[in-house]
């Protein structure tokens, strides 16, 4: 009796995981496509049923590499077609697909420096969700400003 009631306690937790899984999912990664959203959900599900633990948190480093990969096209669909020097990239499926296998989410907590002035920037970046402020500085005694940002452009 016990351990049928175990099992099914664990049932039930692994079906509120999912359920949780899938609205965020829908929440952070913006996927509207049913069909990645299953292929998704079946990875969480054998992750879970292996009992295996996984953060929740980052979520796409327990994904297999092509589901990745088709995540990561996904939400940079809509970069590639904004972004003028990447729309040419988007019209070549070889180019696309190695700017998103060369992509690595990166997660911040709030009030982070993402980068100084005066550091040398070795990478490109893409913000996909969030809210990004640059500060300046008057001196260094003086407190900075903080101004609304709409797009991250070369400021003066």
């Amino acid at each position: 009796m016990q351990l049928a009631t175990e099992k099914l306690e664990k049932t039930r937790t692994t079906a509120r995981k999912l359920k949780y899984k899938r609205l965020d999912i829908k929440h952070r990664y913006g996927i509207k496509d049913k069909g990645m959203e299953e292929r998704i959900m079946g990875s969480i599900r054998d992750i879970i049923k292996q009992e295996k633990d996984f953060d929740d948190q980052r979520l796409l480093l327990h994904l297999p590499q092509k589901l990745k990969r088709d995540i990561m096209l996904s939400i940079c669909k809509s970069l590639f077609e904004k972004e003028p020097t990447l729309r040419k990239a988007s019209e070549d499926r070889y180019l696309r697909h190695l700017i998103c296998d060369s992509l690595k989410p990166v997660y911040l907590n709030e009030d982070t420096y993402i980068i100084r002035q005066g550091e040398v920037l070795d990478k490109m970046l893409f913000l996909n969700q969030g809210t990004c402020a640059p500060f300046q500085p008057k001196t260094k005694m003086e407190l900075g400003v903080l101004r609304k940002v709409t797009s991250m452009e070369k400021s003066s």
